[in-house]
């Protein structure tokens, strides 16, 4: 015959799925917890991440527009500008630049501001500029000149060499 303590022991293993000791119960939940907490940490610093690579997105194409609108200005703008037009783009464009220097960990929103800002000035003067070399009346270009291959003017400029594949 059984003892009492053997007895005890088998009616203990056969009711623990039923009614787990509370220390099982304890480490569940604090695992449950930690388990949420890494997942949160996990969600957070993914945003994080997501946040610090638009932020960095908009401050390379910032810095690449402000570039390329600088090297615009010597180079295919030369001659096209007249001196009060190349100062304003200059100013706005180095001003932009010393920002961008000054302010290295700004928002996204931030950089985006600061180039509609300069854009706003830019826009203008690069659409006047571009429009005087192809518009014949106002001395710039001879009718048929296409700016960038595109024929902007309607006449046919005769053939043209197109890549094909």
């Amino acid at each position: 015959m059984p003892t009492a303590s053997l007895v005890f022991l088998r009616l203990i293993q056969y009711l623990a799925p039923l009614n787990p000791s509370p220390l099982l119960v304890r480490r569940e939940d604090f695992l449950r917890k930690k388990l949420r907490e890494w997942w949160q940490k996990l969600k957070s610093s993914r945003i994080r991440m997501r946040l610090k690579k638009q932020r960095l997105r908009q401050k390379n194409q910032l810095e690449a527009y402000l570039y390329n609108l600088k090297g615009s200005i010597s180079d295919q703008l030369e001659g096209k500008l007249s001196a009060d037009e190349k100062e304003s783009l200059s100013t706005s464009v180095e001003d932009a630049l010393i920002w961008l220097e000054d302010n290295p960990a700004a928002e996204k929103d931030e950089y985006d501001a600061k180039q509609k800002e300069v854009e706003s000035i830019a826009n203008p003067i690069l659409k006047k500029a571009y429009e005087s070399v192809n518009n014949p009346e106002n001395g710039g270009g001879d009718g048929d000149d296409d700016f960038m291959g595109e024929d902007l003017d309607g006449v046919d400029d005769g053939p043209s060499v197109e890549e094909v594949d």
